[in-house]
C-alpha cells in the first residue's frame, strides 16, 4: 500500500476521500514519471514544476485547490511516517511546501460596453458608405437606445408632434420618445423600406472591419444609456428613456414629464456633440 492509499484510509467513505483522490493522484502520477523522484521525497520546486508548467490547462481556483491538498498530504505524512534521522529535513521540506503561493493571474482588460463619440460617428460613417440599410439601423438604435427587437415594435409615430411609442422589450410595456428633425428622416426612411426587420443583419462585417470595438448591435443601447447619464445627470430620467423604470404609460401623459422626455431626446440629446456623415 504506497502513501497516497495509507493518508485516503482515514477519511473512509466520506466525500472528501474522492476529493483528495481526484486532486492528489495526478500530481503522484507525474512524480512517479520523474526520474529519481518518489512520491515520499518530493519538494516545494516539484509541487511549482507541476502546478505553474506541467498544468498550463488548469484555472488558479483548481491549482489552489491542489495545493491545499498536497499540504493536507505533506502534514500528514510527516506526522505519520518521519524519519528520526531525518527529521530536521523534512521539517524544513514541509514548510517549504506549505510556504507555497501561487502567482496571480493577469486581470484581463475590462470589455467597454459603450463606443465613445468618435467610435460612433466612425462607425455611422463606414455604414452609410457600405450599406444605407446599416446606416439607418445603426442610427436609429444609437438615437433612441432600443434594444434590437424593439426597434420591430415600432408604434403610433407622430410625425407632426414628432414623438413614437415602443413596446418595451422585457415588460412588454409602452414608452413615449421624441426626435428631431434629422432622425425623422431616418425614421420614415427605414420604416417605408422595411429596414427595421433585422432577419438579414449584417452586423458580422462590422465585426472584422472594427476588431478593437467587438461590435454587436446591443452595444449601441449601452452607448446610448452611457453619454445620456453625462449629458442628463438624471438617472432616473435615463432609467424611463431605456425602458427600466416602473413608469406607466399614463405617466408619459403627463405634461411635466413629456417635457422633459422632449428635452432629453432633443434639445440635449447626445447626438448634438456627434459629427454626423
Amino acid at each position: 500500500m504506497d502513501s497516497l492509499d495509507q493518508f485516503l484510509i482515514q477519511y473512509g467513505d466520506r466525500p472528501v476521500k474522492e476529493k483528495y483522490q481526484y486532486l492528489l493522484k495526478p500530481f503522484f502520477d507525474f512524480l512517479r514519471e520523474q526520474e529519481n523522484q518518489t512520491v515520499e521525497s518530493f519538494d516545494d520546486e516539484e509541487v511549482r514544476n507541476y502546478l505553474l508548467n506541467e498544468r498550463t490547462d488548469l484555472k488558479r481556483s483548481t491549482k489552489i485547490q491542489i495545493l491545499k491538498a498536497v499540504r493536507s498530504f505533506v502534514q500528514w505524512y510527516y506526522a505519520h511516517c518521519t524519519d528520526p534521522e531525518n527529521e530536521a529535513e523534512q521539517r524544513l521540506r514541509k514548510a517549504r511546501i506549505e510556504g507555497i503561493t501561487l502567482p496571480q493571474e493577469e486581470k484581463k482588460e475590462k470589455e467597454r460596453k459603450a463606443l465613445k463619440l468618435k467610435e460612433l460617428e466612425k462607425l455611422l460613417e463606414t455604414a452609410k458608405i457600405r450599406r444605407k440599410k446599416d446606416y439607418h439601423v445603426f442610427y436609429l438604435l444609437a438615437y433612441f437606445g432600443f434594444r434590437k427587437s424593439e426597434l420591430q415594435q415600432i408604434e403610433n409615430v407622430n410625425w407632426r408632434e414628432q414623438y413614437l411609442e415602443v413596446i418595451t422589450g422585457k415588460t412588454k410595456e409602452q414608452r413615449l420618445l421624441y426626435f428631431n428633425d434629422e432622425t425623422a428622416g431616418k425614421l420614415a426612411t427605414a420604416l417605408e423600406n422595411k429596414w427595421t426587420d433585422l432577419k438579414h443583419s449584417r452586423v458580422g462585417r462590422y465585426k472584422s472591419l472594427f476588431p478593437d470595438l467587438n461590435f454587436s448591435l446591443h452595444k449601441l443601447r449601452h452607448t446610448f444609456n452611457k453619454h445620456m447619464r453625462r449629458r442628463l445627470d438624471d438617472d432616473s430620467l435615463v432609467r424611463a428613456l431605456m425602458g427600466h423604470s416602473d413608469q406607466s404609460m399614463t405617466d408619459y401623459y403627463d405634461d411635466k414629464f413629456r417635457e422633459e422626455i422632449k428635452e432629453a431626446m432633443v434639445e440635449k440629446h447626445y447626438f448634438t456633440r456627434v459629427s454626423l456623415p
